[in-house]
């Protein structure tokens, strides 16, 4: 029989799964109060726009030194720092009284989450062997998939009821409450009294077999001809899902006529065929490979028909009925 390993490196992988569930609402709730803020301001598209760019500005920028940040401080600390940081962004942006006042604690919840998947792919190197980082990596990022099905119909219920600032309040709020479940529970597995041997052992199965840290700098990498492909493959598809988490809401709004809590609602859909495209883009290529494919092959017929799908965005635009658009943007969604 084999030893007892263990689970307590699951009950992690659930924590940074819920931190990147979190941080999608967080960034989500400007985007589904949109329609209400931009009409109680007097705010056009293009001051919108500028309030949404703050957040990916920062975002952007700061994951430059985010992974630095996190090695100085170390998982435990940092992630806190980091989520506390954007949680308290979010919530004062129900203070806010004038245009300005968005921008800026937008441009601070982008700097603040840019900590997460950098400090999540940290926790995860530190807690799973080399065999098991793959399935934790993908389990602690579909977070941001699930965050995105439950925030618009949550901010739309909340600011329905109760006004956009007690949404802002709200998800603002789910930060803290990880991050006091963080604080007590978290350490690294060399300082965690609750890890058995037996998964501290398991834990650190492999660790001998990974390659030494190499010289090779960052702007290096642009010397590969796959890091130029990857990074215009992904320049000319990101933009779709950005359009999606931030106009969506506004569009269905104003320009489908749809009411702005049935707006909540009826964009669960485009997020849940996120979901299943994370899924079955993997599961389709495994499939084919096992049929015989080579793995280049089954790889390229999978973004291929994803490239196809995503076209699904122009066909939305041109759709007349409120549910046909939903369902292109939904293959759109799918696709990327």
């Amino acid at each position: 029989m084999k030893p007892l390993r263990g689970h307590y490196r699951w009950w992690v992988c659930a924590m940074l799964f819920i931190a990147t569930l979190i941080s999608y609402i967080d960034r989500q709730t400007m985007s589904v109060a949109a329609p209400v803020i931009a009409r109680e301001f007097s705010l056009s598209n293009e001051q919108v726009a500028r309030i949404l760019s703050s957040f990916i500005l920062a975002y952007a920028f700061g994951q430059l030194f985010a992974g630095r940040f996190l090695d100085w401080t170390g998982s435990r600390t940092g992630f806190a720092i980091s989520i506390v940081f954007w949680s308290l962004a979010n919530m004062l942006t129900a203070a806010v009284t004038r245009p300005w006042g968005f921008s800026l604690f937008r441009f601070l919840l982008g700097l603040g989450e840019s900590g997460n998947f950098p400090g999540g792919a940290k926790v995860v190197s530190e807690w799973f062997p080399p065999k098991e980082r793959a399935l934790a990596g993908g389990i602690f990022t579909s977070g941001a998939s699930v965050g995105a099905v439950i925030a618009a119909p949550l901010v739309a219920t909340i600011t329905h009821y109760w006004g956009w600032r007690a949404a802002f309040l709200f998800t603002g709020s789910l930060g803290f409450v990880w991050v006091i479940g963080w604080l007590l529970f978290y350490q690294t597995p060399q300082k965690h009294a609750r890890l058995s041997p037996e998964e501290r052992a398991w834990i650190e199965t492999g660790a001998s077999e990974q390659p030494r840290e190499s010289a090779l700098r960052w702007l290096d990498l642009f010397r590969y001809r796959q890091v130029w492909a990857l990074t215009l493959a992904r320049f000319l598809e990101e933009p779709l899902i950005w359009l999606a988490v931030f106009w969506l809401p506004k569009y269905m709004v104003e320009v489908r006529g749809l009411s702005y809590l049935a707006m909540g609602w009826t964009l669960t859909a485009p997020f849940i065929a996120l979901d299943l495209g994370y899924v079955s883009g993997g599961w389709i290529s495994s499939r084919l490979m096992r049929r015989g494919w080579p793995s280049q092959g089954s790889k390229l017929v999978v973004m291929a028909l994803a490239a196809v799908l995503m076209l699904g965005a122009v066909a939305a635009a041109l759709a007349s009925q409120v549910w046909t658009a939903v369902l292109f943007i939904s293959l759109a969604t799918l696709g990327h």
